[in-house]
C-alpha cells in the first residue's frame, strides 16, 4: 500500500458515533493528506505503531487506517496466521481533520 497521498473514505450510519463533541455529524467522511503515516510489517512493529497512534489520537488528531487480521500474533501468541502478506499489518495516517466535502 504506497504511503503517497492516501485518500481513505468512511460512511456511517445516521446516528452512529463519529467522534462525539467534535462538532461533526456527517455520515460520511473522508481523510487526504495525511500529515503523517504509520505503519507495520513485522509483527512486533505493530504494538509501538498502535500506541504512537493512539497517542496522535490522545493529542486531538485524528486517525484513520486498519489493523490486519494478520497482526493477531502481536496481541496474542497463540494465533497462527498466513505472513508476508502483500498489506502492511497496520497503516494509519494521521490527519488534522476530515477533509471538506
Amino acid at each position: 500500500m504506497p504511503d503517497t497521498n492516501p485518500v481513505l473514505h468512511f460512511d456511517f450510519r445516521p446516528g452512529e458515533s463519529v467522534r462525539p463533541g467534535a462538532g461533526f455529524s456527517a455520515i460520511t467522511l473522508t481523510f487526504r493528506q495525511p500529515i503523517e503515516v504509520i505503519s507495520a510489517r513485522r509483527l512486533e512493529e505493530v504494538a509501538p505503531a498502535l500506541a504512537r497512534v493512539e497517542a496522535a489520537a490522545l493529542e486531538g488528531h485524528w486517525a484513520a487506517g486498519f489493523v490486519s487480521y494478520d497482526a493477531a500474533p502481536a496481541f496474542d501468541s497463540a494465533f497462527r496466521v498466513k505472513e508476508n502478506g502483500p498489506l502492511p499489518l497496520l497503516w494509519f495516517g494521521i490527519f488534522e481533520r476530515p477533509a471538506s466535502p
